[in-house]
This record gives structure tokens, sequence and C-alpha cells, in this order.
């Protein structure tokens, strides 16, 4: 029930290549990363992230956004928005969203990895309004961290999906919650 004005796709090349840009991220990992299905593509090692503060390049970043073997989805959800919120620190600290000229490299740079209805001066415009925001400010909200358990894990035809805790197709309580959210 809310309507998103503007969107980015961008593909596991494109994250790699945006972290590699910026030089990579740095990430407060809370508890080692344990994911033996990885280890292929991290030296061999299952070990994809040693608690406290990390920096990761491209690939390392994917991989801890990516792993969900031995956590769940939920887990990797909050890596996943922890990761984003390191990448706008990260970009807002080398002036990546000030300069229409490095953001045009940028997007040119991830080619046809990503798909955005965000023009160059959309972004401009929406760097003027963000770079006052603090990121001690930006709240990033789970609809399955506790308190908030609106959804749970189920499975649909044999796949496994999340489902809203109030049944099947009922998302009252989630819209309500959200809606609450918003400033």
């Amino acid at each position: 029930g809310v309507t998103i004005d503007y969107n980015m796709i961008a593909d596991f090349q494109a994250f790699q290549q945006a972290v590699g840009t910026l030089g990579g991220v740095t990430i407060n990992v809370p508890t080692e990363l344990y994911d033996p299905t990885m280890a292929w593509q991290n030296n061999n090692s299952p070990i994809l992230a040693q608690p406290g503060w990390q920096t990761f390049t491209g690939a390392q970043a994917l991989n801890y956004v990516r792993s969900r073997e031995t956590t769940s989805d939920f887990a990797r959800a909050q890596r996943q928005r922890a990761t984003m919120v390191a990448i706008k620190q990260k970009a807002a600290t080398l002036g990546v969203v000030s300069n229409p000229v490095k953001i045009a490299g940028l997007f040119s740079a991830l080619g046809n990895n990503v798909a955005t209805d965000i023009s160059i001066s959309d972004a401009s415009r929406l760097y003027d309004i963000a770079k006052n925001i603090d990121s001690s400010s930006v709240t990033s909200i789970g609809l399955a961290d506790s308190p908030n358990n609106y959804i749970t894990t189920g499975s649909l035809n044999g796949q496994s999906i999340d489902i809203p805790t109030a049944g099947m197709f009922n998302y009252t309580a989630i819209q309500t919650f959200v809606r609450g959210q918003l400033k």
C-alpha cells in the first residue's frame, strides 16, 4: 500500500562494482558468519566474516549479503540493510552523490547491470534533500525483528516463503506498522 516513486535494480555484478568503486565498505559485523556452502567463493574458508568492524571488498560484501545457509532470511535481510547503510555512508564521504559527473560515471561503469528510473537530475535533487540527514538518524526496520514479529516463514508448493503472522494474504497489521514508521 506504499507508493514507490523511484527504484533501482542492481544485479550481483553491479553490487560488487559499486562497492569496489567506493574502495570497499566497512561494516560492524555482530557475530561470526559461517557458511560452508559459500567457502568456494571465499578462498575455501567457510568463515565469511569475523565479528567486529570489517572492511569488505565487493566480492566479500556480496558473500556477506547473500549468505543464508547457516542463518535465516531475516538475518540475511539485517546484513543487507547494514551493508546498504555502509554503502550510503561511504558514497557520501567520497562526495559521489554530490557530484553529478561522479554519479553519471558510476552509472556508466555499472552499465547493463543496473536498471533505474532515476535521472541524473533526480539523483542530484535527492542528494540535496538527503545530504543533511545524519546517518545515525536513518532507521531500518524489519518485519521479523522482535518485537515487530509481523512475518514468519512457511512453505507453499515446496518453496520457502514469508507469510504474515496474521495469516496468508492478511497484510493489515504490516501496513499499519509500516505507515506508523513513516514520518
